[in-house]
């Protein structure tokens, strides 16, 4: 039970990783541009390489998740 466990816990560090990511790679902030005649804007800015890496982090977690769960429903059917 050892491997399942493993990729039970990469897996779930690979998704948190994954949401640390998004949030680096994405940030909003409020602009004055009242030099140029207008209101405060809220800017948003996406940053590609962290969002990429947000983006395969899931992916890969989300497997290692899925085989994980398979593997537990195919131990607990074999036991029956």
């Amino acid at each position: 039970m050892g491997r399942p466990l493993a990729a039970l816990i990469c897996g779930l560090l690979l998704i948190v990783g994954s949401v640390a990511s998004w949030f680096r790679g994405v940030e909003s902030r409020v602009e004055d541009l009242s030099d140029l005649g207008l209101s405060p804007q809220t800017v948003t800015w996406y940053s590609g390489p962290w969002l990429t890496a947000a983006a395969v982090l899931a992916a890969a977690g989300g497997v290692l998740l899925v085989w994980c769960v398979r593997d537990f429903a195919s131990r607990r059917h074999r036991q029956r």
